[in-house]
C-alpha cells in the first residue's frame, strides 16, 4: 500500500493545474495536501468516506503535520525569504534542498501512514466518489460553495 499511494501521489500532484489548486487550499484554507491525496486515492479505490470520516483521517495526523511537515515547510520557505541566509548558510540552496527533501520523506510518511487507515465504503461511480471525497474536506476545511472555484474540485477530482 505504502507505494500504491506514493505513485498516486506523485502522479496526482504531477497532473496539470493540481500543484497551483493543492498549494492555494493549502495557503489560504490551511488544507493538509496529503488528506486530499488521501481521499482521493480512496476515491481512485472507489471508496467513498463520510465528512466524520475525513475528520478523524485530519486529525490522526495533525499532530505530524504541525509538529514536523509544517516545521520543515516553514523553515524552507524562512530561507527563501531571509536576507542574511546566503552569508551564513554558504551553500542555502543545497541546505533548502536538503529542508525540501526532509519536508517530502515527512509527508511520505504521512500518507504511508494513512493508507494503513481501513475507513469509507464502497461506491461503483470513482468519478462521483472523488467529488464528494474532495467536497467532503473542504466541508471540514469550513470552506463553503461561494470560497472556492467548482472547476478546482473538477481538476482535482479528474486528475485522481
Amino acid at each position: 500500500m505504502a507505494e500504491a499511494i506514493w505513485d498516486f501521489a506523485l502522479r496526482f500532484y504531477g497532473a496539470p493545474a493540481v500543484e497551483e489548486a493543492c498549494l492555494e487550499l493549502q495557503e489560504n484554507w490551511h488544507a493538509d495536501v496529503c488528506v486530499l491525496i488521501y481521499v482521493l486515492w480512496l476515491a481512485s479505490r472507489e471508496i467513498a468516506v463520510s465528512e466524520s470520516e475525513v475528520r478523524t483521517i485530519a486529525e490522526s495526523v495533525a499532530d505530524w503535520r504541525s509538529h514536523v511537515v509544517q516545521p520543515l515547510r516553514a523553515a524552507r520557505i524562512a530561507m527563501r525569504k531571509a536576507r542574511d541566509v546566503e552569508s551564513i548558510a554558504g551553500d542555502a540552496e543545497r541546505l533548502r534542498a536538503d529542508i525540501k527533501s526532509l519536508e517530502l520523506a515527512a509527508e511520505r510518511r504521512e500518507l504511508e501512514y494513512l493508507a494503513t487507515l481501513e475507513v469509507g465504503a464502497r461506491s461503483p461511480d470513482d468519478k462521483l466518489t472523488s467529488e464528494r471525497n474532495v467536497l467532503a474536506y473542504l466541508e471540514i476545511l469550513g470552506v463553503d460553495d461561494g470560497s472556492i472555484d467548482p472547476a478546482q474540485v473538477k481538476v482535482l477530482a479528474q486528475a485522481a
